[in-house]
């Protein structure tokens, strides 16, 4: 398997903002694999490839390109069964995204910032997190975020709770699009989008 969560939650928040941006007009599915592969493992967010990355890695990384290709100009192409290595970066496609051959190439995504809908919780206890914040901005937009997710693998249906999850920085092991919450139930929940 490929530890790419992080190119695919970047990926997803790409394609959440140009559908919003376009008011449903613009629905193309974007390639996580030109981040898995491109995003340097330099920088103050260095990203592996497989190995694991940042969101904002592949946000830096996608403002210095000119932009993100869609899922079949740069499909992906990591096994979703068996250990792999990051596939070697397709830089003459990515190079030619907006190029003469762009009509032959389909549709691509032009990043030119981001932002953060919270402030980020980079060492420590993440407990202190204004959720309430991040609340307000899903009003607006699915989010990005990263969580520990070391129960995740045994989930069959339900809640999980905040006190199964490690609420340390240094824990934060897989990113997700939060899509939702609800706040009114016998237990309040955030919605995820799992890659």
């Amino acid at each position: 398997q490929c530890g790419s969560c992080w190119a695919f939650s970047a990926t997803e928040a790409v394609e959440s903002q140009m559908i919003l941006g376009s008011g449903g007009k613009l629905a193309i599915d974007l390639s996580p694999q030109q981040i898995a592969s491109c995003t340097p493992s330099t920088g103050a967010y260095g990203c592996l490839g497989c190995e694991g990355g940042f969101t904002e890695g592949a946000y830096d990384y996608l403002q210095k390109v000119a932009g993100l290709a869609n899922a079949f100009y740069i499909p992906y192409r990591q096994s979703l069964t068996q250990t792999s290595t990051t596939k070697a970066c397709p830089t003459a496609l990515v190079e030619a995204i907006d190029g003469p051959n762009q009509m032959l190439s389909g549709g691509y995504a032009a990043v030119s910032g981001y932002e953060y809908a919270t402030p980020p919780c980079t060492a420590g206890s993440c407990l202190t997190q204004d959720l309430d914040k991040l609340a307000a901005a899903l009003e607006t937009a699915p989010i990005s975020v990263c969580v520990n997710a070391g129960t995740w693998d045994d989930y069959t249906g339900g809640i999980i709770s905040g006190a199964a999850c490690a609420a340390d920085a240094d824990l934060q092991d897989h990113c997700v699009m939060a899509t939702g919450f609800n706040t009114t139930g016998p237990s309040p929940y955030w919605i995820v989008r799992n890659s």
